[in-house]
């Protein structure tokens, strides 16, 4: 995914494997979505940009905030309210600029 002034990393790969909606993979450098188990094209779409802002994160602040505070709560860890923040905030917009495209 190639955004003007953005770190680029590979496409997601769509596998059904996993039982998670999403994730990054640090080591591969990859986005990993199971297309299988979303509900709808705009909960896939989330799931796409919020393993996206992972990629964007440091994943050395992420292991430090998580040892350090050990959250109870998925959401209350900081990387992960933003990614699902951003996820939210922008995933209808994306919906709808696809939908535009191939109209």
């Amino acid at each position: 995914i190639g955004v003007t002034g953005v770190q680029t990393c590979a496409l997601p790969i769509f596998k059904s494997r996993s039982k998670l909606l999403g994730q990054f993979i640090l080591d591969d450098n990859i986005i990993e979505v199971n297309p299988h188990i979303h509900n709808n094209i705009v909960e896939f779409i989330e799931t796409i940009i919020h393993e996206y802002v992972h990629f964007q994160q440091n994943p050395n602040e992420y292991d430090y905030l998580e040892r350090k505070y050990r959250f109870k709560n998925y959401f209350d860890h900081p990387h992960e309210y933003e990614a699902e923040s951003l996820a939210l905030k922008f995933s209808k917009k994306c919906y709808k600029d696809i939908k535009n495209k191939l109209s």
